[in-house]
């Protein structure tokens, strides 16, 4: 029997805080730096890997789009904490622990030094024309799926 109900899903194609954050740990502990395993935002931005699963569960694709946006880091052209802390907020947890094991007691001096170089430097974050600290890409995936055999009304009917 076909699945019951119909499905709108978002999905993360890319997110640029990871790299912007990837790339700071690069800069503090240089290019040996590996990113840990942790939440995969990007899980299903593999070409078709959304809808084969949803397919799977007995739904029908109608609709599947991909859409980009920045993120607003800071405004009116000042580069303030909330901004800083929004771009290393994946790895705070390492940059912390560095701190309190001692391996690297300027992990968080360091973290904001190579994050004020990567503004200069136009890599992954910068200024739009309102004075906006702005990361991009950030990408989606809008997905729209509904049950087998399901008119536009949501009433089901004879499939032959």
């Amino acid at each position: 029997s076909p699945s019951k109900g119909s499905l709108i899903a978002t999905t993360w194609d890319s997110v640029s805080i990871e790299r912007i954050s990837n790339h700071i740990m690069n800069l503090v502990l240089g290019a040996d730096y590996i990113p840990p395993e942790t939440l995969n935002l990007s899980e299903f931005s593999s070409p078709h890997k959304l809808e084969r699963l949803v397919e799977y569960s007995g739904l029908d694709v109608m609709h599947s789009t991909h859409h980009e946006f920045p993120f607003i880091l800071s405004q009116d052209g000042v580069v303030n904490k909330d901004a800083f802390n929004a771009a290393v907020f994946p790895v705070r947890h390492i940059l912390k622990s560095l701190e309190e094991s001692g391996s690297n007691p300027n992990a968080t001096a360091d973290a904001h030094g190579a994050f004020h170089q990567m503004i200069q430097n136009g890599e992954f974050l910068s200024f739009d024309k309102h004075g906006s600290l702005i990361t991009m890409p950030n990408r989606f995936k809008l997905l729209i799926a509904r049950r087998l055999f399901e008119n536009g009304d949501g009433i089901l009917f004879e499939h032959d």
